[in-house]
């Protein structure tokens, strides 16, 4: 057993155990700094992509502040633009009033002047339309005493059914009513009408007169 024990020490005390040994342990070194050195440009690296990174971010956050300044200045703008908008409204508004004041009294009639300012003639209904899709409504034409007859809108086809019946009568109109759209048709005026209890009846001269004669 001791002579195996010292030809092993022989052995590892050797020339070429410590050539190996020799290679192995510088092989080692040179594996050690290649390892620190790559480990060094990871490194390098990786703080160049961190920096490439925080420049990036810090861009998109320039951009990002700059849309939201953008976006709340339109908001401002338009939040100025609605307030004008509303102050032009009420504006309106207190014209529409103040000119109704100016045509009532005190007890709410209306003055004089604005009577005097609407105009109700004798008309005579040449036609009578039906409207399609309405029950109330007919689509009757005038003879105020002008050149062109006018078509008038009226509510009044479920009180006279039969429309012959209105052909050639006569009636009072409002002639001088702004024109206004009804389902389709500009209706250039208004008939004169009494209803009571479900009872409807037109306003008509007791004689024929003149279509167009103004009411006195």
């Amino acid at each position: 057993m001791k002579n195996i024990v010292n030809k092993f020490k022989k052995i590892l005390s050797s020339k070429e155990v410590k050539d190996f040994k020799s290679e192995v342990t510088g092989t080692a070194k040179k594996l050690k700094t290649k390892a620190e050195e790559k480990a060094q440009e990871l490194k390098v690296t990786a703080e160049g992509k961190v920096g490439e990174v925080k420049k990036f971010a810090g861009k998109k956050a320039m951009q990002a502040k700059s849309v939201a300044d953008d976006a709340l200045d339109r908001a401002e703008d338009l939040v100025e633009a609605g307030v004008a908008k509303a102050e032009g409204m009420v504006n309106i508004a207190k014209n529409k009033a103040m000119a109704v004041g100016d045509v009532l009294t005190s007890d709410g009639l209306i003055s004089h002047d604005l009577f005097s300012q609407v105009e109700v003639r004798v008309g005579t209904i040449m036609e009578v339309e039906d409207i399609p899709k309405s029950d109330k409504l007919y689509l009757l034409t005038v003879d105020l005493g002008e050149k062109i007859p006018r078509q008038i809108v009226s509510g009044i086809k479920q009180f006279y059914p039969v429309k012959k019946k209105l052909i050639n009568r006569q009636a009072m109109f409002v002639a001088n009513l702004e024109p206004r759209e009804i389902m389709g048709h500009t209706s250039q005026g208004m008939i004169f009408g009494v209803k009571d209890k479900g009872e409807f009846s037109i306003l008509e001269p007791d004689t024929h007169m003149t279509p167009g004669t103004k009411a006195a």
